[in-house]
């Protein structure tokens, strides 16, 4: 395995967490 390729990965997935998961925890937090 590859370094670079989990890097990769690793960012694609803290940008879901910061575009999705994040976002829904402030819009549920406000409720």
């Amino acid at each position: 395995m590859e370094a670079g390729v989990n890097v990769e990965q690793a960012a694609g997935y803290y940008e879901y967490i910061v575009r999705e998961v994040i976002p829904h925890l402030k819009h549920g937090a406000s409720t």
